[in-house]
């Protein structure tokens, strides 16, 4: 298992895949030994993936301190700089999206393109759930409200209407809870990147520093990137013609 230190941490980092380099950040509690992840995707069968474990998650390290987006950002960077690329597209997943943002504001160069899925930019009316609230809960209710956050069709209502469907979806969320939560600051670490996801904000947080807006970064991106060894496009193209002769790039 393939592990970098930047700066107060150790990260574990996966790499597989042929095709354009794509850099994937995984949202909240992402933990690579768990199945299926990114690599049993289809992404893996056309790009060179890379991701990691992020603070406070997986085999990375889970120190107790508060962590920040800035963080983050220099974790990704610094795992793209252990498999010397420069620049890669980049994919965020829910918080990994807030992640990419803020790596697109502070390195602009080093994003060829930028792909959000269900994220969100943080900020009044724009930030996530704030599930760091439902930890004073108890397990029965906390699961049962985050049956209800995860898909508004399952409310109280509904599941006091339909009780035996209600345990049952309950018992199979259970099943799925990663076991490595149970590890030593595996609930630490969780808990320190769920509390920052609920109060970052960092499209507005550069903006007021006097960054540029993240979409303003768009003409930076659009620029052909080089890579160490090459652009990115020229990889693609040169992958693309070698697949239709018949071959495979290198």
């Amino acid at each position: 298992m393939p592990f970098i230190s930047n700066t107060d941490i150790r990260i574990h980092y996966q790499r597989n895949g042929k095709g354009c380099a794509v850099l994937f950040l995984g949202g909240v509690g992402g933990d690579l030994r768990s199945k299926p992840n990114v690599f049993d995707s289809r992404l893996a069968d056309s790009f060179d993936i890379l991701t990691f474990d992020q603070r406070g998650t997986g085999l990375t390290d889970k120190p107790d301190v508060a962590y920040t987006m800035a963080q983050y950002a220099q974790d990704a960077e610094a795992v793209m700089d252990a498999v010397d690329w420069d620049c890669a597209q980049v994919v965020g997943v829910s918080f990994g999206g807030m992640v990419a943002q803020e790596l697109v504001l502070r390195s602009p160069q080093r994003v060829r393109s930028l792909v959000l899925c269900c994220s969100t930019a943080g900020g009044a009316g724009g930030s996530s759930y704030p599930i760091h609230e439902l930890s004073g809960l108890s397990p029965a209710e906390r699961s049962r409200k985050m049956l209800a956050i995860g898909d508004n069709r399952y409310n109280e209502t509904w599941q006091a209407e339909h009780f035996e469907e209600t345990e049952r979806m309950l018992k199979e969320a259970a099943a799925d809870v990663s076991p490595f939560l149970k590890e030593p600051g595996g609930i630490v670490g969780i808990s320190r990147q769920i509390r920052h996801a609920a109060t970052t904000t960092p499209t507005t947080g550069c903006r007021q520093s006097g960054s540029r807006p993240w979409f303003a970064v768009e003409s930076t991106m659009a620029r052909p990137v080089r890579r160490r060894s090459e652009t990115c496009t020229a990889r693609y193209r040169r992958q693309s013609y070698a697949s239709s002769r018949g071959g495979i790039a290198s």
